[in-house]
């Protein structure tokens, strides 16, 4: 199989449009332009035509190979002679923030792509990157999933690399980092020469199937800050120590507390009670066990009845 090849400095590519409908019928249309990264190493080029659809655009998701990265020793990844993404990315900070007058506050998607060469770096040598998840809900942005895996790419930039999150996203108020991979594992690649009028070329090939890897989760993200998809993340009760609470529930389905302050309202009497209340003050009823405690219970048994 034929890899395609990369965008083409100083080229124009026709964009990608993609009419999204959901089943309330709001509806949000996507247009994807493809500027290659020499296109945004200086801010002279991006003067041209091409800083225009940083300029006007909602989002952006920037994509970089391992080998753009400054490493660590420890790191082995063969270094190419490419534009660095931190230069880019500064780069298109200077750009936008010369044009606005203000930071840059496009929602922006840092990927770091071919992630099944540098998973053992990111992820720990055994493991895997793995495919994205739906969430529990069927129609969210997956947190739950995507929070820890996004902590080990800053912990690897951070620790692995010679720069840090701050240095290189300095300017930018709305980002978050993605690890994906096009191919979903690290191919050997093989030249392939064909002829085109009288002409030799080579090619790059390779043996498998294409099996992606977490390719669609920059463009859930954006679609999440776009306010077009919700966000799906799960909490832990501090007070009874219930889990897998979804964000969405601001209050303990077991004991009831807000997740906020820890008050709750009794479900018999409706009386606001503290956090370190176990039973209603005013019935005794305890939400926990969904029985009453105390006075009550010995009343409750002598009468014979509910009240």
């Amino acid at each position: 199989m034929k890899l395609p090849d990369s965008t083409p400095p100083e080229e124009w590519l026709p964009p990608l449009f993609f009419h999204l409908i959901k089943q309330d019928r709001t509806n949000l249309t996507l247009v994807f332009f493809d500027i290659a990264g020499e296109n945004c190493s200086n801010v002279e080029k991006m003067n041209g035509p091409f800083g225009k659809f940083v300029e006007h655009s909602d989002g952006m998701i920037i994509l970089f190979s391992p080998n753009q990265i400054k490493r660590d020793k420890d790191v082995k990844i063969e270094n190419k002679d490419t534009p660095l993404i931190s230069d880019i990315i500064n780069t298109i900070h200077k750009y936008y923030s010369s044009k606005t007058k203000t930071n840059t506050t496009l929602p922006t998607a840092v990927c770091i792509s071919k992630g099944d060469i540098i998973q053992k770096y990111v992820l720990g040598k055994s493991k895997e990157l793995e495919d994205v998840r739906a969430a529990k809900d069927g129609k969210s942005f997956n947190s739950l999933e995507y929070n820890p895996l996004n902590n080990k790419i800053i912990n690897f930039i951070n620790n692995k690399t010679e720069q840090d999150i701050r240095t290189i996203m300095n300017g930018y108020e709305s980002f978050s980092f993605f690890i994906l991979s096009a191919l979903g594992f690290e191919p050997k690649e093989l030249k392939e020469t064909y002829e085109v009028d009288g002409k030799k070329y080579q090619r790059t090939m390779i043996n498998n199937e294409p099996n992606p890897k977490r390719i669609i989760e920059p463009v859930a993200w954006l679609l999440l800050k776009f306010g077009f998809i919700g966000d799906y993340n799960e909490w832990t009760c501090k007070y009874c120590k219930k889990e897998s609470i979804p964000d969405s529930n601001d209050t303990c389905p077991k004991c009831l507390r807000r997740r906020k302050d820890g008050f709750w309202n009794c479900p018999k009497c409706g009386t606001p009670n503290k956090p370190d209340t176990q039973v209603c003050c005013t019935c005794h009823f305890d939400p926990e066990k969904g029985t009453y405690s105390g006075f009550m219970a010995r009343l409750r048994e002598w009468l014979g009845k509910k009240l």
